[in-house]
């Protein structure tokens, strides 16, 4: 979750996503892990506190690689041998005014979107239950 205080305080999982067991099952080789911000927050690149940002390629080094699946889209941008790239999607959360719903959709529904925007690739966000959630982390129930 790229926050330091939630790793210490839980253990790291011993299960693997069912979305990612399916892609090794398919020949997908996962040659690493990128970063998001914590807790799927949509972070600008100064606000990052934990661990340092992820570097966008394709921007001036102060523009943002986007919200919480900033790595992913970052990585495809930054590497040309990536096919593709897991990230999250949150969706669009209910806000109370007009200034709140614009950052709202800008933190939260683009989880994946805003980043691929941000870096020049493509994001895909699945209909919701296209894809499994059994071993994805949830931010809330």
């Amino acid at each position: 979750m790229t926050n330091r205080a939630f790793t210490e305080l839980y253990p790291v999982d011993n299960e693997t996503a069912e979305y990612v067991e399916t892609l090794l099952k398919l020949g997908a080789v996962i040659v690493g892990k990128s970063k998001m911000c914590s807790f799927a927050a949509g972070e600008n690149p100064g606000d990052w506190i934990d661990f340092h940002c992820p570097f966008n390629p394709r921007g001036d080094q102060y523009q943002s690689p986007g919200s919480s699946s900033a790595g992913a889209g970052a990585s495809l941008a930054g590497y040309s041998w990536l096919e593709y790239a897991v990230g999250t999607d949150s969706g669009i959360t209910r806000s109370n005014t007009l200034q709140e719903a614009s950052r709202m959709l800008y933190l939260a529904a683009g989880s994946i979107r805003a980043p691929a925007a941000c870096n020049g690739v493509f994001g895909l966000r699945p209909s919701f239950e296209a894809a499994s959630l059994h071993g994805v982390f949830r931010l809330s129930r």
